[in-house]
């Protein structure tokens, strides 16, 4: 991990979010990018042409950009209830448990949203309604970091808020299928059906519709570049949530955190995606050393080292600050995705 001792350096280097689809980018995408087009695209580019295809081809062209795109040979993209009943019988009770135990927390948390909040007035002959969506979709990435959570905090709002239909799709393995604990935790929130289509086709078959999938009202869920940049095209005929990009992490620290701890964070959001910005705020010097050290011995064990490592050579890494006040500053103006505290 690199150390940056001039916070005004750091501040134009990693806090400037450059935009993602400007940069050069790692060059096991750019191989993928050429595989599949017979040329170097840009970003937008690339998911411009899979939109179009999807768009003119529905269930071929999502079959054909998971097979290019994720090494995987998909045939019916809907996931089969013997699917998902085998999911069960893949994972342990405990962790079937605990995200049953997780489903009911968000699942109380938002029916005391609901009820708190007021939907529907009326006063003078001016009011509002509020009503549901027939229909959502959740994007949800990761096959070999599957992202459960993630699963149970988009479905569960939405069933409680009352939509119709929920739906989701995810990137698949080489083998075909969606990772058992992601099917599991789709079938504890109530997701009425799971498809098997990867990233930006996925929410271009989302946006559009297909022999296999159906077009929804809006789409929720996280996802990496070019997920994000998907979303972005697909606005205006689709509703989203919101445009996030890959994964952003701060941690503030002083000389009292434990640098193993730190460092683990860090990678938790740098084995993510290549792009994420893992990014520690210190004015400990002690702290920062120890920590590019921690980084270097964990990464050596990791199966996603390769992405972590590319995360923080690209987007990632440590700036020296002048205080802990200094590094609250730092952090606000870069305004991240997650803020941890090591202090």
């Amino acid at each position: 991990m690199r150390i940056i001792r001039n916070a005004e350096e750091g501040k134009q280097l990693l806090l400037s979010r450059r935009p993602l689809e400007t940069e050069e980018l790692p060059m096991d995408m750019r191989e993928t990018t050429f595989r599949t087009f017979g040329q170097e695209l840009s970003p937008d580019e690339v998911v411009r042409r899979i939109i179009r295809d999807v768009r003119d081809d529905g269930d071929n062209a999502v079959r054909y950009y998971n097979s290019k795109l994720d090494g995987a040979t998909v045939g019916d993209l809907k996931v089969s209830r013997d699917e998902i009943a085998a999911a069960y019988n893949t994972l342990d009770q405990e962790l079937i448990e605990a995200l049953k135990f997780a489903a009911g927390r968000v699942r109380r948390y938002h029916e005391t949203q609901l009820r708190g909040a007021m939907f529907d007035f009326q006063q003078n002959g001016l009011g509002q309604m509020t009503r549901p969506l027939q229909r959502a979709a959740i994007y949800v990435p990761g096959t070999r970091a599957p992202l459960p959570s993630t699963v149970l905090m988009c479905a569960i709002p939405a069933r409680v808020a009352g939509v119709d239909e929920v739906y989701l799709a995810s990137p698949v393995l080489p083998d075909g299928t969606v990772p058992p604990v992601k099917l599991v935790a789709a079938d504890i929130a109530g997701v009425d059906g799971v498809y098997k289509a990867g990233g930006a086709q996925g929410v271009a078959a989302f946006a559009y519709g297909t022999e296999s999938i159906p077009r929804v009202d809006k789409i929720a869920g996280p996802g990496g570049l070019f997920v994000t940049i998907a979303k972005r095209q697909v606005f205006g005929d689709v509703g989203i949530d919101s445009i996030y990009g890959p994964t952003e992490t701060v941690i503030i620290a002083d000389e009292s955190a434990n640098p193993e701890f730190v460092a683990a964070d860090l990678i938790a959001q740098a084995e993510h995606d290549a792009l994420a910005s893992p990014i520690l705020l210190t004015p400990s010097h002690y702290l920062a050393d120890n920590v590019a050290a921690a980084i270097e011995r964990q990464l050596k064990t990791l199966e996603r080292a390769k992405i972590a490592r590319a995360a923080f050579d690209g987007r990632g890494g440590c700036i020296l600050t002048n205080d802990i006040d200094h590094a609250i500053e730092l952090a606000n103006f870069y305004a991240r995705e997650h803020l941890g505290f090591c202090i």
